[in-house]
């Protein structure tokens, strides 16, 4: 049976304080509880939806407070007004935390993660183009993964020390290319910059994307200035497609270890300090986004005045107006049906839709209303 969560406008604007905050919480997906904390960043509202969102995952053994504290991110998304979020992986047979990133059956962290993005885009104001995935160590490994199976949510992920597993590659199948940065030491010792049995090498990690993305293999090479000349690192940047919508960028640290560039918490002999992962993550990040979907847009009262789903598989809402349009968009802002609305009660019987996010847009010559609603098993 089709369930049906409408989220209230009114309520979902007026619910969330203006200051920076970390809110904890959990979500259910496959039986399991799994928790996340999600900051809201200095002068967040829920007025508007174009804050972009960043999944930030932490490495096996951690958790996402310890990610918090080594990847130093908040600070970013204070400044650049986004939205990070920090899920907790689950427990292997040793009690170790970890991301499932292997196509394997024991745990569908893929499903997870995008049901909890689906729940943040109903539940906070965020530009459903703008979702990002980043992580380190296992937790890139997993980004890796979502670029290459969920590349409908995610506009671009980013890695740090962390590749790919064996034979990966093969099952690797993103439905479009997508813009992909990872930053790696060459003297890590857990995932070593040459691979090994269980992972494979960063140059084949970066040809494998560059190949997938139909680009040059020519890199644009930037070396990164040394400023901490203490740190026994330097670090160069090639970029491959730095002209197109979907480049690939490696962030080669030599001497680097297996660390977050610039953590203050990680900081001593193998963490660079010329520059701060978190920011040339963001960066990254700032100039990429999903092709363009249907956004919300002011609450305009006299365009609907409830907006409400008493039965499995419809959608029904009360409207001032005589004539107006309805259409129905999945978040890439494609068209899946429309319908006429007139003024008093309406109900309209969806089509057969799969869970997910949808946007029921109602629009007149001069004015439209954009309104998110889930739908879920």
């Amino acid at each position: 049976m089709i369930r049906i969560v409408i989220i209230n406008c009114w309520l979902l604007l007026a619910n969330w304080a203006t200051a920076q905050q970390d809110i904890n919480a959990s979500i259910q997906h496959g039986g399991l509880v799994r928790n996340y904390t999600i900051h809201l960043p200095t002068g967040y509202n829920g007025t508007t939806n174009s804050y972009p969102l960043v999944l930030n995952l932490h490495g096996y053994g951690s958790n996402r407070h310890q990610q918090a504290l080594v990847s130093e991110m908040n600070d970013v998304a204070d400044t650049a007004a986004f939205i990070v979020v920090y899920p907790d992986g689950t427990f292997d047979l040793t009690g170790k935390r970890y991301w499932n990133a292997n196509y394997n059956n024991v745990l569908d962290d893929i499903g997870f993660l995008n049901t909890l993005v689906d729940s943040l885009v109903v539940n906070y104001a965020i530009n459903s183009n703008r979702v990002y995935s980043t992580g380190y160590s296992n937790g890139a490994i997993m980004s890796h993964t979502l670029a290459c199976e969920s590349t409908n949510k995610f506009a671009a992920v980013a890695s740090v020390a962390g590749t790919m597993a064996i034979g990966q590659q093969s099952s690797c199948s993103p439905s479009r290319a997508i813009p992909v940065l990872h930053i790696h030491g060459t003297s890590d010792a857990i995932v070593p910059y040459e691979g090994n049995s269980l992972l494979i090498a960063v140059d084949s990690l970066i040809n494998h994307w560059i190949n997938l993305n139909g680009l040059d293999s020519t890199p644009t090479t930037t070396t990164i200035p040394n400023i901490d000349t203490t740190d026994n690192c330097t670090a160069v940047s090639y970029e491959y497609g730095l002209s197109t919508n979907t480049p690939v960028q490696l962030i080669k640290i030599t001497g680097g270890r297996h660390t977050w560039a610039g953590s203050t918490i990680q900081q001593g002999f193998g963490t660079s300090g010329d520059f701060e992962a978190s920011s040339v993550i963001w960066n990254f990040f700032n100039r990429h986004s999903l092709p363009t979907a249907v956004t919300k847009v002011a609450f305009a009262h006299n365009l609907v005045k409830q907006f409400y789903s008493p039965y499995a598989g419809r959608l029904s809402w009360q409207s001032d107006l005589v004539d107006y349009q309805v259409q129905l968009f999945n978040t890439l802002g494609q068209p899946l049906a429309q319908t006429s609305g007139q003024a008093g009660d309406n109900d309209w019987q969806l089509p057969d839709l799969s869970t997910g996010i949808y946007i029921a847009v109602f629009q007149t010559a001069n004015t439209q209303q954009s309104i998110k609603f889930t739908i879920s098993n």
